[in-house]
């Protein structure tokens, strides 16, 4: 019996059913016949047979049933046009005038256009109701009105319609088809319907298999059927309800479109099963919540937080990465979004190596081998500006490495430190089997090869090689010329661009001839002149210059000569360092620690460009002389052990050079003439008129500034030997170096308070043994010299180089200038040593250097000062002969916001001092409200202060200045409310003022005298 072809049937199955047919002489269903062709004029079928051989002949298959004719779709009649008849055409008509006279411009149709009357038409206003809004109508009460009527019912199965098998018998051999259809599913188990089911989805395309699913009804739960028939092939799989009841939820009757139940939708609605890990020994599939943070498999989500979704695993929280790659090409912007930040966070943890122990790989790696780059860059292009952002951000997450960056940054002050190596990935060399054989001089170069190589091959092996390849660098123009992004965009982008500069000097060069790049970072982030700011942090960091754009100049700097002298003569960097290091930080209207950033990234700048040797020419140096010199200010106290060479050389060719102070051949003496001139007019103070002004020491001082050089070189002597040690290593005298082991590091070679060498050298060589006692002419030999120099040295720092020694304490500098009176019992006695301190003590008690001076802080290299000041003390009743220089130096820690310990120092041990401490009012340039304000509160002083007064020790004529500081805090004292523990004591003082019989203190205290009276 034959059989009809099967779907699983093979070509070499239907060969041999052809000829089984063949050799059983059957008749076949269908014959061939001649169908005449009416176009070339052949006979009919009779004519053919009366013996016509010649013409082409057709093959006709015709079917029992089956009409010659196919029965028309539409069997209305063929439609005519209503124009053709209205057109009437000659042959020798323009065909271009007939256009033109049929095409009617569009203002005779708009001219044409008449409005309807509606004057007569009804107008009907809406029903007033009570209710706020139109009742929504159901879907089920408005059946009838929108489907129609009710479709027949059709008997039989309605999973296959007929259509298409042509005869009138359509609906019988639908029938037929389904009664075998059944047949063979009830001949088959379950497994051989199974089977079927993959063979039929492994020969049909995935396309054909999901266009011919139709819907079949089944009772029993959960079943698998495959449904043959003649016209499609198609497997189902479909999840189906015993009852209502199994349903995830009930459905309502007036939910919307819930009239039809969709079972596949409803089985989202269930509980998903709590996480497990699977029954093998295979790892898992890695998956992140949106921080990066990686997700046990057994730890069990609330699903609030976002992490579930309907892809694979769904019962397990998190998103792998595979799914995030699909989610960065979503359609939907939030999921872009949040797929391009959360491989951000995951870069961001891999850098820091917290899958180490949990993954296996290499995360970034496997990120690579999947195609990061390539989307990143797609992302770039992203019309929407948050999607675009977040591509950035996760682009610098790739590249930079804030710990790399740091550590260089931190690095550079070492020697040789703005020295760095490429930061190239390991180089692989690849066989070329082209090149094998040929002449070198017909090898292709790296260059060419490296042109010919597609982009996905060179970001293979390069990352920032194929970024350069696929055009990155205009991108980011793009996005800050033209976007103008957030401000943390703009910062990874200018950090993106120091990494680009840092992969070698071929990509820096790529930087800079970047189309407008470098001339949109130097106008927008790098500005001439700017506003300040309005808000912390700004909205917007354009026109304002940024630290991080500094750094991009100096890593573009260090990646060749040629392209630091580009950046400073052709892009204009030379005239904004200039800007940027006149300038203090406090003077750039900017965010404190940015104004920092600023300030160090340019100095760096400068010393990237030096080590080239391009930095400004003579003429250039003259004009920013004093600039240079505080840089090397700043820089001497911070070399260390191995560098002595460099030290020396500072202090020989810059430091006390006369061309680097410029203020000293420019009017700066003059200035501060000037200036103190105009002070004294404003306080009405009067000095002693032997004193010499600052502004003629400042100009004794340049004068002597070779000498002054002489004396700090010969007291660092001893450093001689470290000194030619250093110069051999540093210059590269390579037979000459004993050991690459530097010296040990016990701090740097000078001290923060270097300038005060000499004077504190010379104390502890006399002033400590001796007690100082010694005098001058019994001091070493070139003692006062040496003094006079460093004095020199000092009062020129303070004035014109204040900055640059503001890391001493104004109490170390008190104490280290108090060795002008410990180390000799007349020092300070000699005219320059006293013009000079004069000079230095006026500056260090001006208003706003006083509120800075705190002596309860002891002062380095001392236990406290007051064990400085009780030398101060003694030494002034033994050697000070009433010197006014020396009684305002001991007046200075008597102030009342210090220690009441000083006071009780001089009223009490050495209260016989107040005999010859004369020192007026108009000399002191210390306020006197500074020692009057406010009221004396510790007893013991006040009954000092009162002794003292009483005993006649304290006179106005020997101590004017204390008299009055003394007189004040009693009469404070007395009139006070204080608390009941210091009664007893005023009410002494009150019984002894009316008991006095000094005619001065009664004519002071006229008043005490009577309150004393009273209460005795």
């Amino acid at each position: 019996m034959l059989q009809r072809p099967k779907p699983t049937d093979s070509e070499a199955d239907l060969l041999r059913e052809q000829e089984h047919f063949l050799t059983s002489g059957a008749p076949s269903a269908a014959n061939v016949v001649r169908r005449p062709d009416k176009r070339r004029g052949e006979a009919g079928e009779a004519e053919r047979d009366s013996g016509e051989t010649g013409g082409s002949q057709r093959d006709v298959v015709t079917i029992e049933d089956l009409p010659d004719q196919l029965p028309s779709l539409t069997p209305a009649p063929p439609k005519k046009s209503r124009f053709k008849a209205g057109r009437v055409t000659f042959e020798d008509e323009d065909a271009e005038e007939r256009l033109d006279r049929s095409d009617t411009h569009i203002s005779a149709v708009l001219s044409k256009i008449v409005e309807r009357d509606t004057s007569s038409a009804p107008i009907s206003l809406p029903a007033f109701t009570g209710t706020a809004f139109p009742k929504v109508l159901h879907r089920s009460e408005t059946n009838n009105q929108v489907r129609g009527p009710n479709p027949p019912a059709v008997s039989g199965p309605t999973l296959v319609s007929g259509q298409g098998l042509g005869g009138s018998d359509s609906s019988g051999e639908t029938m037929r088809i389904h009664k075998e259809n059944q047949a063979k599913l009830q001949a088959m188990s379950q497994s051989e319907i199974l089977e079927e089911q993959q063979k039929l989805l492994s020969q049909l395309g995935k396309q054909s298999s999901h266009s011919h699913i139709h819907t079949y009804g089944c009772i029993k739960r959960y079943t698998l059927f495959i449904i043959f028939t003649e016209v499609t092939f198609a497997p189902l799989c479909v999840c189906v309800y015993e009852s209502e009841e199994d349903l995830p939820v009930k459905p309502q009757k007036e939910w919307v479109h819930m009239d039809k139940l969709e079972p596949e939708k409803l089985e989202w609605m269930r509980d998903l099963p709590a996480p497990r890990r699977k029954g093998t020994k295979k790892a898992m599939q890695a998956r992140f919540d949106f921080t990066g943070s990686l997700i046990a498999p057994t730890e069990d989500l609330p699903t609030h937080l976002g992490l579930h979704h309907h892809g694979e695993e769904p019962e397990r929280a998190g998103y792998s990465l595979k799914e995030l790659f699909l989610l960065s090409r979503s359609q939907i912007i939030q999921q872009r979004n949040l797929a391009l930040s959360t491989l951000a966070n995951i870069l961001s943890k891999a850098r820091a190596g917290e899958y180490l122990s949990v993954l296996k790989g290499n995360m970034v790696s496997s990120l690579l081998d999947a195609g990061l780059v390539f989307l990143l860059r797609f992302a770039l292009d992203d019309s929407v500006e948050g999607v675009m952002s977040a591509a950035v951000h996760t682009l610098k997450a790739l590249l930079v490495s804030a710990e790399d960056e740091e550590c260089l940054d931190c690095t550079f002050s070492w020697f040789r430190g703005l020295a760095s190596f490429p930061l190239l990935p390991t180089a692989q060399e690849e066989e070329d089997e082209e090149d094998e054989g040929l002449d070198e001089s017909l090898k292709e170069t790296a260059k060419e090869k490296e042109e010919r190589k597609s982009d996905h091959d060179v970001a293979r092996q390069d990352v920032i090689k194929g970024l350069l390849k696929m055009k990155l660098l205009p991108r980011l123009r793009y996005i800050l010329e033209v976007v103008r992004p957030s401000p943390r965009v703009v910062q990874d982008v200018l950090e993106i661009l120091t990494r680009i500069a840092r992969h070698s000097s071929s990509s820096a060069t790529q930087v800079l001839d970047c189309p407008r790049l470098m001339e949109t970072v130097m106008s927008e982030f790098l500005p001439t002149s700017w506003s300040p700011l309005a808000s912390l942090p700004p909205l917007s960091i354009y026109g304002l210059p940024l630290a991080s754009a500094v750094k991009l100049l100096r890593v573009l700097a260090t990646s060749g000569r040629h392209a630091c002298a580009r950046l400073l003569n052709s892009l204009g960097v030379r005239e904004r360092l200039s800007c940027l290091l006149s300038a203090e930080p406090s003077e750039l209207l900017l965010e404190p620690t940015e104004a920092l950033r600023i300030t160090t990234e340019a100095y760096r700048l400068w010393a990237v460009s030096a080590g080239y040797g391009q930095v400004p020419t003579e003429p250039e140096v003259a004009k920013h002389a004093s600039l240079y010199h505080q840089v090397a200010l700043v820089l001497l106290p911070w070399l260390l052990p191995g560098s002595e060479y460099l030290a020396h050389e500072l202090l020989s060719t810059i430091i006390f050079s006369k061309d680097f102070i410029s203020e000293g051949h420019s009017g700066g003496p003059e200035a501060v003439e000037l200036g103190e001139l105009k002070l004294h007019e404003e306080t009405q103070q009067h000095t002693s008129p032997s004193l010499q002004t600052v502004g003629a020491l400042l100009r004794e001082a340049c004068v002597q500034l070779p000498s002054i050089r002489g004396c700090f070189l010969t007291h660092l002597a001893h450093l001689e030997s470290s000194v030619l040690v250093s110069r051999d290593a540093i210059l590269g005298h390579n037979p000459w170096i004993k050991s690459h082991l530097l010296p040990e590091l016990t701090g740097p070679i000078l001290p923060l308070d270097w300038p005060f060498l000499p004077l504190v050298s010379l104390y502890e060589r006399t002033g400590v043994s001796d007690g100082g006692g010694l005098a001058v002419e019994e001091l070493p030999q070139g003692s006062l010299q040496a003094v006079t120099h460093c004095l020199q040295w000092l009062l020129l720092l303070e004035v014109w180089r204040e900055d640059t020694i503001k890391a001493v304490l104004p109490v170390a500098k008190l104490a280290r200038l108090s060795c002008v009176f410990l180390c000799s019992s007349d020092l300070f006695l000699e005219r320059p040593v006293q013009k000079l301190t004069w000079g230095l003590f006026r500056l260090l008690t001006r208003s706003d250097k006083l509120d800075s001076l705190d002596l309860n802080e002891p002062p380095p290299g001392l236990a406290s000062f007051q064990d400085l000041y009780s030398a101060l003390l003694a030494q002034y009743e033994a050697v000070s002969f009433g010197d006014r220089l020396f009684g305002c130096w001991v007046l200075l820690p008597l102030q009342r916001r210090y220690s009441a310990t000083m006071r009780l120092a001089v009223f009490g041990e050495h209260v016989g001092m107040l005999r010859s401490l004369g020192v007026t009012l108009a000399q002191l340039s210390i306020p006197i409200e500074r020692f009057t304000s406010p009221p004396e509160d510790s007893l013991p002083v006040l009954r000092l202060y009162f002794r003292s007064l009483v005993t006649g020790t304290l006179k106005f004529s020997w101590c004017p200045v204390l008299y009055v500081v003394a007189l004040s805090h009693v009469n404070s004292f007395i009139f006070s409310q204080d608390a009941a523990e210091v009664e007893i004591a005023r009410h002494s003082m009150l019984r002894k003022i009316y008991y006095l019989t000094d005619e001065v203190l009664l004519s002071l205290f006229p008043l005490l005298v009577f309150l004393s009276s009273i209460c005795l």
